[in-house]
């Protein structure tokens, strides 16, 4: 159960371009802008929840589950072609080099026409995932500093490669931990990735505002699940909670920031489990 839903945790953050913006007729209606916090502009809530029945825990193997194919967010939302996904995976490969000194060449290099789901570290050790977060999860911006959300939220679709370890060997010695060699448990994972913001904003008259919010994201450190959530059934739990903290940007204003949440698969009675993502972010 941990490996497969380890494909569902983990969500990193970077913001880029406003695109595909449809202006209100009327103008945007502010009577119900949410109050802000001074400090607190450029500050969203993200939400994320479903329960389901799923015995043998299919929902989170992408050989199964074709939903979670991160092929879906590049080429249906992103409208990538194949030079553009193999583009983007690089800059994946690159991250996770530079930042962990982890490479996944001489695997990745074979697979020119980005027609596999993962692929192996040069080491054995390490594991590349690419993957989207499925429609189901209803993953929306729940909550924007300054703006009124209307009450179903903003859609967030996602995209985003995971290294994540395989072996109690398994090793880092990029730019986090200042190049030295260090070892980490198996299952931690680090993330880069995409979302996609359909940002809707109510009219005066009827009607929305609509703009669409791209977003890039990358892991500031490794990240491990909760061990005692992992195992804790003997102290009344059973299921994988992690908590998340990355750093995000949006290149078109250069505004940095925070993310910070939680991430939770509960076991339910029987072979029932509800799935949720907590988070929020904050750009200064």
């Amino acid at each position: 159960m941990l490996f497969r839903f380890l494909v569902f945790l983990g969500l990193s953050l970077t913001f880029s371009i406003n695109v595909m913006a449809q202006a209100c007729i009327g103008g945007v209606d502010t009577s119900r802008n949410q109050t802000t916090p001074a400090g607190l502009t450029n500050f969203f809530v993200l939400s994320s929840e479903d329960t389901f029945n799923d015995p043998a825990l299919n929902t989170f193997d992408p050989t199964v589950n074709t939903e979670i194919d991160g092929d879906r967010f590049d080429i249906d939302i992103m409208l990538r072609n194949v030079a553009s996904q193999v583009a983007q995976r690089q800059l994946a490969l690159d991250y996770f080099l530079n930042q962990f000194g982890v490479s996944f060449s001489t695997l990745v290099a074979a697979d020119s026409g980005h027609t596999q789901k993962s692929w192996g570290s040069n080491d054995g050790n390490w594991l590349l995932l690419h993957y989207t977060i499925e429609p189901r999860y209803n993953q929306r911006i729940v909550y924007s500093g300054g703006e009124t959300v209307p009450t179903d939220g903003w859609e967030v679709n996602q995209g985003y490669y995971r290294m994540m370890a395989i072996s109690d060997t398994a090793t880092t010695n990029g730019a986090w931990g200042d190049a030295a060699t260090r070892t980490v448990q198996q299952f931690t994972f680090a993330d880069y990735g995409e979302m996609r913001i359909q940002k809707r904003l109510p009219c005066v008259t009827s009607g929305f505002q609509t703009s669409t919010i791209d977003l890039n994201y990358e892991t500031i450190r490794p990240t491990f699940p909760d061990v005692l959530a992992n195992y804790g059934s003997a102290y009344g739990y059973q299921g994988t909670r992690a908590n998340i903290d990355y750093n995000i940007y949006r290149e078109s204003t250069a505004l940095t920031g925070k993310a910070r949440g939680r991430l939770e698969l509960k076991a339910e009675s029987g072979d029932d489990y509800t799935a949720q993502v907590r988070m929020v972010l904050k750009l200064s």
